[in-house]
């Protein structure tokens, strides 16, 4: 019985720092688009070397 529920705690352990995991990706993509719109801070957060994408 006590495996049990450490394996229901863990299993939402798990599931829960998935899905923590995902938002932040979320987040970051989501932030990362509207700084694409943006050129000028765009330019300044690229890497000189890297080619600008022409969007």
């Amino acid at each position: 019985m006590k495996s049990a529920v450490l394996m229901t705690y863990a299993f939402l352990g798990i599931t829960m720092l998935l899905v923590l995991l995902f938002t932040i990706l979320w987040v970051i993509l989501k932030s990362d688009k509207t700084v694409v719109t943006n050129g000028a801070a765009r330019s300044q957060l690229r890497d000189p070397t890297d080619p600008a994408p022409r969007e």
